[in-house]
């Protein structure tokens, strides 16, 4: 899959940066996917690789205006063990160069990324992480009516581990690392009848954070309707 988009977009100031200050950004992406698993809503095998490019220009409050150039990567693949358990891993990295504010910076925090983080926690120029996921079927064959518009079908565990580094961080550090374990739940359900979707349940721990006595969200949660990555 190839394709594109044009955006234009409002930044506000001090995001994840005292002092720094707001604009209006302008930016054309270009996006190249491979996906072989064979049910998007719950991929039981297969491999998955995304590749964005993007590139712009921001006209910020102070009258200054700055290009900026952003790219990122992610390759994952699911191993299926038996007929309940499967295993996931991630591997993923990006870069953001030219004067960009913090809200176009490389994030490594965030629910599709560490999820121990915070979204505006470790950014920085360039980012690296990889995770590796456990899920179990813990329960299978349901046929629970929600108001005759869902049906739940399942309850999948999942347990995770994960690490990764941002890079020339907003607050001048040349790098930063960190380090996370988290539990999830699943609830995998039909809507209308026909269509297969996921809640998905995450908590993350940020491990690192407490070896290295900084301060933030003693855990992070994120509730949304897919499935991890």
């Amino acid at each position: 899959l190839l394709g594109g988009s044009l955006a234009f977009s409002r930044v506000e100031a001090g995001f994840a940066a005292s002092g720094e200050p707001g604009g209006w950004a302008l930016e054309l992406e270009g996006i190249a996917i491979v996906n072989t698993q064979r049910f998007v809503a719950d991929p039981r095998d297969g491999v998955s690789a995304i590749v964005q490019l993007a590139g712009g220009g921001t006209l910020r409050d102070d009258g200054t205006l700055a290009g900026t150039a952003r790219g990122t990567f992610r390759v994952s693949g699911v191993i299926p063990v038996g007929l309940l358990n499967a295993l996931f891993f991630l591997g993923a990295g990006g870069f953001t160069a030219g004067a960009a504010l913090s809200a176009d910076r490389q994030l490594l925090g965030g629910r599709y990324g560490l999820r121990g983080f915070a979204n505006d926690e470790l950014l920085g120029s360039g980012m690296l992480f990889a995770v590796a996921e456990h899920r179990y079927t813990a329960v299978r064959d349901l046929a629970i009516n929600v108001l005759h518009g869902v049906w739940a079908r399942e309850l999948q565990l999942a347990s995770w581990v994960g690490a990764g580094a941002v890079f020339s961080t907003p607050q001048g550090a040349e790098a930063l690392f960190a380090a996370e374990a988290g539990v999830g739940l699943r609830v995998h359900y039909d809507y209308g009848g026909v269509q297969p979707g996921v809640l998905a349940l995450d908590l993350g721990v940020p491990v690192s954070r407490y070896v290295e006595g900084r301060t933030g969200n003693p855990i992070g949660f994120y509730v949304s309707f897919d499935q991890y990555y």
